[in-house]
């Protein structure tokens, strides 16, 4: 092998490693297209929800496709939007269906008497999301 060969092999060996590197490394968050513009819309909705107080109700609008969540961890999702809050058996209040299912409310009453938008989680038994979609209680 002469030393341009050599330079040559050696080079695309570091490129094919750097490529691989960079596809190995992405998260969940960004492997599908406009995911990051849909978790980065849904945590600016949640934040709003979350700071309110007084008297006065807030609901933010829900209906984006959340169907980009499917596939990805508990993990993954709880660090993109916060505490989630969890479905326990015996199944009380809205919009739980499974133990251990997942919802985020996107609304704030001061009352509690009412409802709105939650985007409702399932996971299967790798804690992965299998189902993601809204749900409007009342």
């Amino acid at each position: 092998m002469t030393a341009k060969q050599t330079f040559l092999s050696t080079f695309l060996v570091i490129i094919l490693c750097v490529a691989n590197d960079g596809a190995g490394s992405r998260t969940a968050v960004q492997s599908k297209p406009g995911r990051q513009q849909l978790i980065s819309s849904l945590r600016k909705r949640l934040k709003i929800v979350r700071t309110a107080h007084g008297k006065k109700p807030i609901e933010m609008p829900g209906g984006d496709d959340v169907s980009l969540l499917v596939g990805m961890s508990r993990t993954e999702i709880k660090s993109a939007l916060g505490q989630p809050q969890v479905c326990h058996v015996p199944i009380e209040y809205a919009p739980c269906k499974g133990d251990g299912d997942w919802f985020y409310s996107f609304y704030y009453m001061a009352d509690y008497n009412g409802g709105g938008p939650e985007l409702y989680l399932t996971f299967d038994n790798k804690e992965i999301s299998k189902t993601a979609q809204w749900i409007f209680t009342q």
